[in-house]
């Protein structure tokens, strides 16, 4: 069943990215419930919190990360009357109207959101200085663990084929961040970081559009996300000319 599951899920990998993510991230260990009807489909996913440290971290009482999608609002409203309503939940939703079904059934409190921005065209700007590894450079560990990642996370990230691009002084790390494969041909830029004091120089759109143009030359799709309050990051992204794709709500119950 999983192979159908992103086969459907894939008919539209920006929204449904995260999904697609999840999958591969934890695969088997997810409860998958899927219902067809003459071509139409609907679906939910829900992952153990405790599986993902993120989510630990952010949601400590859910129970359950939950997941919807589908082609029909009937099939929708069907398979969201099935989730659990006797434990607590986390909801990432990427579409409106699946989080109007969902409000139908839960009453939801809004945590948090993350805005997704892509292009598909090169970002014209100096990226001489910048400089890319796709090992692991140990004097930029510290910057991508305060954008909270984790040691294994990076480690993982590098062993499928990341690459880091950083701007330094004298050795002295000031901006990074990193591409990593989300799903298929779409790439992550993500730990954009740059130090205090180095802040409003343009050194971190000089890393993202290295790590941009990295990606679109390397015939994959990038996918900036930043969440919903992250205002000099928004205003990143919108300085480049990205363009926003999906925005991802969380909602507990």
């Amino acid at each position: 069943m999983k192979e159908k599951i992103i086969k459907l899920l894939s008919t539209d990998k920006i929204t449904y990215l995260s999904h697609l993510k999840m999958i591969g991230y934890y695969g088997e260990q997810i409860t998958y419930k899927l219902l067809e009807n003459q071509g139409d489909w609907a679906l939910s996913m829900l992952i153990p919190t405790k599986l993902s440290s993120f989510d630990v971290i952010a949601y400590p009482q859910a129970k359950y990360i939950a997941y919807v999608a589908g082609s029909n609002e009937n099939l929708i409203r069907n398979i969201i009357i099935e989730l659990p309503s006797d434990c607590p939940l986390i909801f990432k939703i990427s579409r409106a109207k699946d989080k109007e079904l969902i409000m139908e059934q839960f009453n939801l409190k809004f945590k948090k959101s993350y805005l997704s921005y892509s292009t598909d065209k090169p970002i014209e700007t100096n990226c001489l200085n910048v400089i890319s590894s796709s090992t692991i450079d140990e004097s930029l560990i510290p910057l991508w663990l305060e954008n909270g990642y984790d040691r294994a996370g990076i480690e993982k990230y590098f062993n499928n084929g990341a690459v880091s691009f950083s701007v330094c002084s004298d050795d002295v790390p000031l901006s990074t961040c990193i591409i990593f494969s989300s799903y298929g041909d779409i790439w992550e830029i993500g730990a954009v970081h740059t130090i205090p004091d180095e802040r409003g120089k343009g050194y971190g759109k000089l890393v993202v559009s290295a790590a941009i143009n990295y990606v679109i030359f390397a015939g994959r799709q990038p996918n900036y996300q930043v969440e919903h309050t992250n205002i000099p990051s928004i205003k990143l992204a919108e300085s480049l000319g990205l363009q926003k794709v999906v925005v991802i709500e969380h909602f507990y119950y």
